[in-house]
């Protein structure tokens, strides 16, 4: 799922009646850090719906990765 579409989708693995959707975290180096994910109180959600939902959890984690992956601004020198 997630080589295809950038998310993975799961119901009832989690915990029962609820639906996961998740998408990989990269850091700079498009190394994998972590993912960001969003669980919904139900099971029976449309295909239509379920894609538009992760859709939108893939372009948040794009948002976190993209503000993960810039350096730390260096810190001001010299005296106030």
């Amino acid at each position: 799922d997630v080589a295809v579409t950038g998310v993975q989708t799961c119901a009832l693995a989690i915990s029962p009646g609820v639906t996961g959707i998740a998408a990989p975290l990269f850091d700079g180096r498009q190394n994998v850090i972590g993912s960001l994910s969003l669980t919904i109180g139900e099971t029976d959600i449309p295909a239509e719906r379920l894609k538009f939902i992760s859709d939108r959890v893939r372009f948040c984690a794009r948002i976190v990765s993209n503000t993960i992956s810039r350096e730390e601004p260096e810190p001001p020198t010299g005296g106030a």
